[in-house]
């Protein structure tokens, strides 16, 4: 991935910086993981498309629970 330009940030939730494109189980996409806490971003069937989802994430903390939301941005 890297070698597009394009590499996962760091986890929104924890701040780690030990994320990497997955294949998803199925092998018929690619999600973006953090190893430190585990989210799982939102998955495509373009690796491009997994970081750049996962690099719009952000995180929203309401009561007890943790709600991550896609930022979308008209072009």
């Amino acid at each position: 991935m890297e070698q597009d330009g394009l590499k996962p940030k760091a986890c929104p939730h924890c701040g780690s910086q030990d994320t990497y494109l997955a294949i998803r189980g199925d092998r018929h996409g690619f999600s973006v993981l953090c190893e430190s806490c585990g989210l799982t971003g939102p998955s495509s069937n373009v690796q491009q498309h997994a970081v750049e989802a996962w690099n719009s994430l952000y995180i929203r903390k309401k009561g007890k629970h943790n709600w991550w939301f896609l930022r979308i941005f008209d072009s």
